[in-house]
């Protein structure tokens, strides 16, 4: 069966220069993402949860084990086609939005069509972004910068940029945590709307229970190792 994600066996260790590596934060992890699916991964600070979201999403490269996206083994990729692989098939959300305050709402979102060079690909994606902006309740805010904006329609406005050029895996890390409990609410509900309309595998990083609870499978990372919860 090929997995719409994969990692394999992934060990990743850190250690400061001059010293021996300490013990793996990954410790021979492997996952597999099925399309369409929504995974929730939780464990206490510092366990390693974003490293691994990091290394599903090509930013960051592990010790040693394998990364397969729809299939493709990762590890002969340079950093170009991995920079191509990040913006044409996973979308990410984080924590903070880091919208750009100069620009506008709009603006922002599609700041990832910036490499694309096809004039009737970044017109349609136009379209799209309106769209997914009515979708999240933004549409009449499109053209106001992010500091005339609450926290929440920030963050909803990062989902947006992250889903601009249709990827079919969405990663968020914290992303209701620096959201109060409405609009924390608000944001579960959204991500589950999105993953149904858009055809998306999701996988959220999260100590936010009421999150977790609403994906369909929930992983605990700790002492190095995943296991379902």
């Amino acid at each position: 069966m090929t997995y719409l994600a994969e990692v394999r066996n992934i060990i990743k260790s850190y250690s400061l220069p001059g010293q021996a590596p300490v013990t793996p934060v990954l410790n021979d992890i492997s996952l597999e993402i099925p399309a369409n699916a929504s995974i929730a991964i939780i464990g206490p600070s510092g366990s390693g949860k974003t490293t691994l979201l990091n290394i599903l999403g090509t930013l960051d490269k592990p010790g040693s084990g394998e990364v397969f996206i729809e299939g493709e083994p990762l590890a002969s990729l340079d950093d170009d086609q991995l920079a191509g692989i990040r913006n044409s098939r996973i979308g990410f959300v984080f924590q903070l939005h880091y919208l750009l305050p100069q620009l506008t709402l709009l603006e922002n979102v599609l700041l990832p069509l910036l490499p694309v060079k096809d004039r009737l690909k970044r017109s349609a994606a136009t379209g799209r972004a309106g769209q997914l902006l009515e979708l999240t309740g933004l549409a009449e805010k499109s053209h106001r910068r992010p500091g005339e904006l609450s926290t929440g329609e920030c963050q909803r406005a990062a989902v947006v940029r992250a889903l601009i050029n249709q990827p079919a895996l969405l990663l968020a890390d914290e992303p209701t945590g620096s959201l109060d409990t409405e609009n924390a609410a608000l944001m579960t509900s959204l991500l589950n709307t999105l993953k149904k309309e858009e055809n998306l595998a999701m996988v959220v990083v999260t100590h936010s229970p009421e999150l977790a609870s609403a994906m369909e499978t929930c992983y605990r990372l700790r002492s190095g190792k995943l296991e379902k919860a």
